[in-house]
């Protein structure tokens, strides 16, 4: 009997997939495929476009904050320059001066002591002249009349 129902079964199912095999598609039949698989397609990218779009606004209003964010770190930037000119100036300035000074004093100081060594040669030779004035004096005066 099993076997009886097998067997019926197996020629049932030759018959049905034997008939399906054999039929066409008629071109309405194929517009309504096209219908169906174009509205499970659409279905599908309506919240695929919603995604896109949202990512999109996340995106342009991620590049404005990096621009502001480009924006404070150039000016930090410049800050940081200007900062470091003013050190340089402030420590700079005071270095020029003191270094200008120096070299007027050393100057003077050098023009002083030249003048201090021609004062004292001077002094030598006029101290030598008095002396040789006073031996003269004395022995004008001590010589037998």
């Amino acid at each position: 009997m099993f076997k009886s129902i097998f067997g019926f079964l197996l020629c049932l199912c030759t018959i049905m997939f034997a008939s399906l095999s054999f039929a066409e598609l008629t071109p309405q039949d194929l517009k309504e495929i096209r219908l169906i698989v174009k509205e499970e397609i659409d279905k599908e990218l309506t919240p695929i476009k919603a995604d896109i779009v949202s990512l999109k606004e996340g995106f342009a209003r991620l590049d404005a904050r990096l621009t502001g964010v480009e924006k404070q770190i150039a000016m930090v930037a410049n800050l940081v320059f200007a900062l470091i000119a003013l050190i340089v100036v402030a420590v700079g300035i005071p270095q020029i001066i003191m270094t200008w000074r120096s070299r007027k004093e050393s100057a003077s100081e050098m023009q002083i002591a030249a003048l201090i060594q021609e004062q004292s040669k001077m002094l030598s030779s006029l101290t030598a002249e008095v002396e040789t004035l006073r031996e003269k004096v004395y022995y004008y005066f001590n010589e037998p009349q």
